[in-house]
């Protein structure tokens, strides 16, 4: 895709210096710069063939520069390096002018897609046919537009996740516009849309029975004249053959308002697959692969019910393809066929590009403005004749579109509303910005920086020197196995005095919110840890700030998860899920043998504990396994030659191995060297010395890699085999 800044750099003609003076004066509302035309001398024949293939060249430069000027200008804010715009404020448009524009052009191509698809059905009665055909004509116009000759965007390769969330798109296409079609044949196109009109009716009746959302009296009172209208408007249509035109174009109502909801509550967008970086599509790739899947779709339906009946009209005379009565139509078949699909694929991109550049509002209003416009030009270029009482009816139905179109706001307060309390009663943890503005029934998402500094407190100077202990931890001096970036705050959550040191713990912020986000700031981890939802080591734990250490089980009763704090081989805090049979014990290493008073014996080990009447062959850097529930020990190994390991400090961390030798160092730091599973061996010191098991076997599950350290380039083929797989 061009730069969104291509489409300035204008092509001269050779002899342009000749008129630099009225260079500013030369350009028109929709950019086309008439600079672009070849200025000919007076003694140039304006009919010879070089002439006409410059002014056409320059002609076809014009129009796709100022094409791709618009499309820029309305796609440039979906950049990623763009500025995201602010959630109180409403996107640009480019001009009034252009707006009233684009609006005129998706009124005219809407209505021209309606239209010429009755003049089709009109002549060609197979609705199945011509709705394969839209399908078809949007995916090649998307190719099209993104071929090397006009490169509006660039084709995205297929893959499962594109494909897994496009295919309930093309199911929900294939079975309105079918449905659409049969009504067209059969019905005024009038008729259809003033049908189609009660899809605020359908929606809230949906969300009300289904959902149990209440609305306002003003939504309810809306839908009155609604329904009222579409009676009237329909009363002079019900006659036997038009009974199946009308119970299609209620399906064609029905399908689309399913699909709206089925994309709000069964697939948000907030966990889908295409809201991601990697999977996400423009507006063309986005129709190029829903227009696919619909057109895929369509292909046994039109195997099965038209193709038998087109092969029977070139097979049989006598066989009548189309209903003899009905409007004459003054062109082909294929001349509306070609037009139909043309102007089908210019309104779903209209009005992706309005969609981008108003707000949500403003493009609600015209949308009901498009309605009434479609209605009204179907009207008059079928000459249709309108009874007094369709008429008000039609009229009633603007009016119902009008006040829903008003209390609208009531209905999107409805449905946050039936979304915040579904939360609380499922006791669901919002994991967007989005759910946490619906969970919390405020207008703004929450500052983390704010909640962040309010929930730990600032530690303060008086009269210049400190008064107590810290209460605050920059966020550049946190430790780097918490991973925390240095742009979403000035301050991290301090960890409270607890059984691990600063640097050697994790605060269940952090686990909660960075890692599991389970929460989106520390307010909500409040919120969590005092329903007393978190236990660590088996004991409830309700300061939202606990140090959380090496070998920790914590575990979540409410959804049955337990996981197990280790460090990956980069020295990082990795959260390992482990089995509930593991989550009965851990590990400790034993930092401290004594006898204490009245003699009797006990052990430290590494996370504060004091457990006393150990088995007298424990020595320091032995590790225990203890039994969280009874609270005493059950086995334990040895720190000898030949036990498995894992690296608890330095360059190292993480990394496990098999101990091969120790050297004894008078006056300094035992040295141990460890070899890993590639027979890898290396050194560190003994207090960074963990034993995990007896022997090879672990006696603790190991988090991904195995504790294995690979290089640069090992890694890169990892990624690359895993890659191709998928």
């Amino acid at each position: 895709m061009p730069h969104k800044y291509a489409a300035s750099a204008q092509v001269q003609p050779p002899d342009a210096h000749r008129h630099t003076t009225t260079e500013s004066n030369n350009s028109s509302s929709w950019g086309v710069d008439v600079r672009l035309l070849p200025l000919l001398d007076e003694k140039d024949n304006k009919y010879s063939s070089k002439s006409i293939a410059s002014t056409s060249a320059a002609y076809f430069a014009s129009l796709k520069s100022s094409l791709e000027r618009i499309w820029h200008l309305q796609t440039s804010r979906s950049h990623p390096m763009s500025p995201k715009p602010s959630l109180t404020t409403t996107p640009q448009s480019s001009s009034p002018v252009v707006f009233v524009l684009l609006c005129a052009l998706w009124y005219s191509t809407s209505a021209l897609s309606s239209n010429t698809g009755k003049a089709i059905l009109t002549q060609f009665r197979y609705p199945i046919t011509l709705t394969f055909v839209q399908f078809g004509f949007v995916a090649i116009f998307c190719l099209l537009f993104m071929s090397p000759l006009i490169r509006f965007s660039t084709l995205r390769a297929p893959t499962r996740a594109i494909i897994r969330n496009t295919l309930p798109m093309g199911m929900f296409q294939v079975g309105g516009h079918m449905f659409s079609s049969i009504a067209i044949s059969r019905i005024p196109v009038s008729t259809v849309h003033t049908i189609k009109a009660l899809s605020p009716l359908f929606t809230v009746a949906a969300y009300a029975l289904l959902f149990g959302v209440s609305y306002s009296s003003k939504t309810y009172l809306s839908l009155l004249p609604l329904t009222l209208g579409v009676m009237l408007a329909c009363s002079f249509d019900m006659s036997a053959s038009n009974a199946m035109g009308l119970l299609c174009a209620f399906g064609s109502a029905l399908v689309f308002v399913s699909s709206n909801i089925f994309f709000k509550k069964i697939m948000p967008t907030s966990g889908g697959a295409l809201t991601q970086s990697s999977h996400k599509l423009d507006k063309l790739n986005l129709l190029l692969y829903s227009a696919s899947m619909a057109f895929l779709l369509m292909i046994p339906l039109w195997l099965y019910y038209d193709l038998p009946l087109l092969y029977a009209s070139t097979t049989n005379p006598s066989h009548i393809t189309h209903p003899k009565g009905g409007h004459e139509t003054p062109h082909s078949i294929m001349y509306y066929f070609l037009m139909n699909g043309t102007v089908n694929f210019a309104q779903n991109m209209i009005a992706f590009i309005i969609l981008s550049s108003t707000s949500p509002v403003t493009y609600s209003i015209a949308s009901l403005i498009k309605r009434v416009a479609v209605i009204c030009i179907a009207i008059a270029w079928f000459n249709q004749r309108v009874h007094p009482i369709q008429g008000f009816g039609i009229l009633l139905t603007f009016t119902g579109l009008y006040m829903y179109n008003n209390a609208k706001s009531d209905v999107d307060k409805g449905e946050k509303q039936m979304r915040r309390a579904e939360a609380a009663r499922d006791m669901v943890l919002p994991t967007t910005k989005t759910d946490s503005v619906v969970m919390t029934g405020t207008d703004y998402p929450p500052d983390f920086a704010t909640a962040e500094s309010s929930s730990t407190g600032l530690g303060g100077m008086a009269h210049g020197r400190a008064r107590g202990p810290k209460k605050h931890l920059k966020r550049l001096a946190a430790p780097s196995s918490w991973m925390l970036d240095k742009l979403s705050g000035t301050y991290a959550p301090r960890p409270s005095p607890g059984p691990h040191k600063l640097r050697e713990s994790l605060p269940l912020t952090i686990f909660l919110r960075n890692r599991l986000k389970y929460a989106l700031n520390g307010r909500e981890v409040t919120s969590i840890v005092k329903q007393r939802l978190i236990k660590i080591d088996g004991k409830v734990r309700t300061d939202e700030t606990y140090p959380a250490g090496f070998q920790d089980v914590i575990s979540i009763e409410k959804s049955g998860e337990h996981f197990r704090l280790l460090y990956d081989v980069k020295g990082r805090f990795t959260i390992h899920r482990i089995t509930p049979e593991e989550a009965t014990y851990k590990l400790l290493k034993v930092r401290r043998v004594a006898i204490g008073s009245r003699g009797v014996p006990h052990i430290v080990t590494h996370d504060g504990r004091t457990i006393r009447y150990p088995d007298p062959l424990i020595q320091v850097n032995d590790t225990v396994k203890f039994d969280l529930e009874q609270g005493k020990i059950v086995d334990y190994v040895k720190f000898d030659t030949g036990n498995i390991v894992m690296i608890t400090g330095g360059r190292n961390m993480g990394r496990a191995g098999v101990i091969v030798h120790r050297e004894k160092h008078v006056g300094g730091f035992d040295i141990v060297h460890v070899k890993d599973s590639l027979e890898r061996t290396f050194a560190t010191r003994v207090t960074n010395i963990f034993v995990i098991g007896e022997g090879t076997k672990p006696w603790i599950s190991l988090p991904k890699g195995k504790g294995t350290k690979l290089t640069i380039s090992e890694e890169r083929d990892v990624r690359r085999k895993q890659k191709a797989s998928e």
